[in-house]
Order: structure tokens, then C-alpha cells, then sequence
């Protein structure tokens, strides 16, 4: 008798204690798929536009910054429990090199409603929502996105081709069961083999999702698109194996930057001379239109003239339109650097005829160029003019009020290859 008495206390024991282990893995599932839902106020001095987007039952909030008719889109979708603010300084520098960007809250998210994070599931579809929104509001434009995270397996969830044209996937788990394994990991040590399948089981019930339904890996090699893999190298959550993985399973063309030291952080925070190095690039390069159409302005060789540093302000100091801003300091161009800007601007030119932007009227320009440093990125300021008006040997800074779009200036990122900020004289 006392010895059933003992079993039925041990098994009693295990009972509860299996109870209790149960109703700790439910009580984390619930805080785990909680909505993380809050005001997300628009940052002080971020020039953008709020936008409210048709999504799939729920509207999605997002901000956005249009560049102009003739630059490339990147969409920033923001990891898991954030929201779009995390995505600001992402948009601020891709700004910087002439993209335009939406920011968005992911559903559950920010100011986006939702019942539950799905972890990519349901997000996938404010994705594809915002994809189309992109398409409607600025016709014609290559589009990239950026995803983290959470983010970047929501975009890999969604059906495919993704419908990009470049795609950046910043610390993205391959497979649900290794991520939720890993996090547990992190914070219960040899708990995790215990908790991970008593986690997993609430999918069904929960979400009405199965494991099954969350392993973005499947996807990548559909993408259609060049994609860009970013993964910290002490990463614990998405370990640099599972970004191996998830990049030999992309098809070509494809990238690995591995961020050495990194953890699953903000990699444009952790580094961002090699962040801009790595991901503006990629953009600039997979984003840039296919241009092959001539255009009715050139650009002869005895037109040109590259500025010394000691004049660079003077011809920073036009009337009639704007010039870059925040300028810490001058550098003088190659005459490499400027040849491929020329090269360059011929299909930046046949670019905006394309889209019927505002264009210069025909002929053979002076130039006048020097190199600047604004906003801590290396750009070139560019002054053109018609031989007519002023100086035809563009021997100093030219400086003429009004005259209209015969005078013209743009800036030009040697690095991205990309131009911004094309503005032109006005009218008297």
C-alpha cells in the first residue's frame, strides 16, 4: 500500500509539474504573438507624407518620401515588436542617395491593427499591399524593399515572384522551429528542447498556422530578383549558419554581407560606413533602369571645367535654384570621376524623357563641377549652361538669375552612381 501510495504521489507530481510546464509554455505563447500595437508619431524634420494603405480587412499606416518621377522605390519593412520609426534612419539615408521610400507598420504592428503577430504569416500580405500601393503611386519605377527580421520574412512569405526588383533581408530565419529554439536558448538554456515543441503546437489553435507554413527558405529561390543577405556574425537568434543556409538556397543573383560582430541588431546603427558600402550599393546597382534610348543634349569635352576646392563655394552660391545643403567640405573630381558622371547623366536623361519629367532643352552644355561633402556622403555638384549665357570658357563659377531651363544643376553619388536634386533656373 505504501509503495502505490509513493507512484501515485510520483506520477501526481509529474502531473503537475507537466501542467505547470504547459500552462508556461501557453502563457508565453500569449505574450509571444501579443499585438504590439501603439501611436507612432512622425519623427521631427522627417519630410513625409502619411499614408493610410488598403490592406487585406485593416488599413496600414505608413509614411511616404517621393524623390521625384525618375527615382527608384525602397520599401522598409520594419522586425518583429517594432514599427516604422526603426526604419528612419534607413529612409534617411537612402534619401540621401535620390531613392524614394514607404515606411510602414506591419499588421499588429505600430498603428496597424491586427489580432496576433504571425511571425510573417498574415504580415506577407501588407507586403504585397504595399508592393501594389508603390506601383499605383509612382507608375513605372523599379522597386526595392528592405526586411528585417520579422520584415524580411514577411516579404519571402508572401506568394511568389516577390514582384521586386531587388530585395535586402536583413537577420531573416529560414525555419520557425529553429528560431523559436534559438530564442528560447537565449533565455532558459536547456529548457529550450522542452518548450520549443509545446510553443510550436499553438500555431493550429492559436493562428491557424501550421509549422510548415513559416519556413521562408521554401520561398527565396523564387524571388525573381537580386537579393542581398545581411546576417551578424554572433547573431544568436538567426545564427550566421541559418543565413548561410537561407543564401546557398537563393538563386542567383545574390549577395552575403556578413557583418563581423554584429548580434540581431540595427545593422545600419552597428556599422554604417559598411552598411552603406554594402546596401545602398546593392540598390543603386540593381535598381538602376536599363536605359539604351539617345537624348537631345550632350555634353563635348571642351565644355567641361573641374572646379578646385578654393572655388567650390563660390559656386555653390546660385540665385535662382537650390544647391546641395550642409556642406562640410570641398574635394576636386577626377577627370575618371567626371567621365562617368557624363556617361552617366545621358541615361539619367533618357531616364526622365521616359517618364516626361522636366528636361533641358536641346544642345551642347558647359559644365562647371566641383566635389562636396554633404551630409557626410561624397556627392558632385554639376552647373550647366547653354553657350549664350555668360563666361563660354566656364573658366570661373557662373552665377546667372533666372534665364530659365537652359541653366540647370544636378548632384551626382559617385559611389551609387545615382542623381538627385536636378534643378533649373527660373523665368524673369
Amino acid at each position: 500500500m505504501k509503495g502505490r501510495s509513493i507512484s501515485k504521489g510520483v506520477v501526481l507530481g509529474l502531473l503537475v509539474v507537466a501542467l505547470v510546464i504547459a500552462g508556461s509554455a501557453w502563457r508565453l505563447g500569449s505574450k509571444l504573438v501579443e499585438p504590439a500595437n501603439h501611436s507612432v508619431p512622425l519623427p521631427v524634420g522627417f519630410p513625409a507624407q502619411i499614408v493610410s494603405i488598403p490592406g487585406a480587412g485593416h488599413s496600414i499606416a505608413g509614411w511616404w518620401v517621393d524623390k521625384g518621377s525618375e527615382s527608384p522605390v525602397v520599401l522598409l519593412l520594419h522586425g518583429v515588436r517594432a514599427d516604422r520609426a526603426s526604419m528612419v534612419s534607413r529612409a534617411q539615408l537612402l534619401m540621401r542617395h535620390g531613392f524614394s521610400v514607404l515606411l510602414i507598420d506591419l499588421q499588429g504592428h505600430g498603428e496597424t491593427p491586427g489580432e496576433a503577430i504571425t511571425l510573417g504569416f498574415r504580415e506577407s500580405a501588407d507586403v504585397v499591399a504595399a508592393r501594389d500601393w508603390i506601383k499605383r503611386a509612382a507608375p513605372g519605377r523599379r522597386i526595392g524593399v528592405i526586411g528585417c527580421s520579422l520584415g524580411g520574412a514577411s516579404v519571402l512569405l508572401a506568394p511568389p515572384p516577390s514582384g521586386f526588383d531587388a530585395v535586402v533581408l536583413e537577420a531573416v530565419y529560414p525555419r520557425i522551429a529553429r528560431a523559436v529554439e534559438n530564442r528560447i536558448r537565449i533565455r532558459l538554456g536547456p529548457l529550450a528542447p522542452v518548450l520549443t515543441p509545446l510553443l510550436l503546437m499553438q500555431l493550429q489553435p492559436r493562428l491557424h498556422i501550421a509549422v510548415s507554413d513559416l519556413e521562408p527558405i521554401r520561398s527565396i529561390g523564387s524571388l525573381d530578383a537580386p537579393v542581398l543577405v545581411v546576417a551578424g556574425s554572433r547573431d544568436e537568434h538567426t545564427n550566421l549558419a541559418e543565413s548561410r543556409e537561407l543564401f546557398e538556397a537563393a538563386a542567383e543573383p545574390k549577395s552575403l554581407w556578413v557583418v563581423e560582430g554584429a548580434r540581431h541588431q540595427d545593422f545600419l546603427a552597428y556599422g554604417p560606413i559598411g552598411y552603406e558600402g554594402h546596401v545602398v550599393d546593392f540598390l543603386a546597382k540593381a535598381l538602376k533602369p536599363a536605359i539604351t534610348e539617345t537624348v537631345s543634349v550632350n555634353f563635348p569635352i571642351e565644355g567641361r571645367h573641374i572646379f578646385p576646392v578654393s572655388l567650390g563655394k563660390a559656386l555653390l552660391e546660385q540665385c535662382s535654384r537650390n544647391t546641395p545643403g550642409a556642406v562640410s567640405a570641398y574635394w576636386e573630381p577626377s577627370e575618371t570621376e567626371i567621365d562617368n558622371l557624363e556617361k552617366e547623366l545621358v541615361r539619367y536623361m533618357a531616364a526622365r524623357e521616359k517618364v516626361g519629367s522636366e528636361r533641358p532643352p536641346a544642345g551642347a552644355y558647359h559644365r562647371q563641377y566641383v566635389g562636396v561633402i554633404s551630409y557626410g556622403i561624397r556627392l558632385i555638384y554639376g552647373n550647366f549652361y547653354l553657350p549664350g549665357f555668360g563666361d563660354p570658357g566656364t573658366t570661373r563659377p557662373m552665377m546667372i538669375c533666372d534665364g530659365g531651363p537652359s541653366l540647370w544643376g544636378v548632384v551626382f553619388d559617385p559611389k551609387t552612381n545615382t542623381f538627385s536634386d536636378m534643378e533649373f533656373n527660373g523665368e524673369a
